[in-house]
């Protein structure tokens, strides 16, 4: 009796779920900005971006940099965004 309750458990377990979209799960999303940002151990702060709205092709993207200091150290954080 108790090996029926637990294949019934099981079996409701397996077939509740609703399955993902397969098309929609593995879509490739292009990154088109990339914002670096840098602290330094005295607190100060440099960022550098890029930014391409448009994707490949079309206009030439955006950039930015700035300026690192000589001898120092940097922990820095990236975000990439679509």
């Amino acid at each position: 009796m108790k090996i029926k309750s637990y294949l019934i458990a099981f079996t409701l377990t397996l077939f509740s779920c609703e399955k993902a979209d397969p098309v929609t799960e593995n879509e490739p999303k292009i990154v088109t900005t990339l914002i670096y940002n840098f602290r330094a151990e005295d607190g100060s702060t440099v960022q550098m971006n890029y930014q391409d709205r448009d994707g490949s092709g079309g206009n030439p993207p955006e950039i930015s940099v700035g300026d690192l200091k000589a001898n120092t150290t940097y922990k820095g954080i990236l975000f990439l965004l679509d």
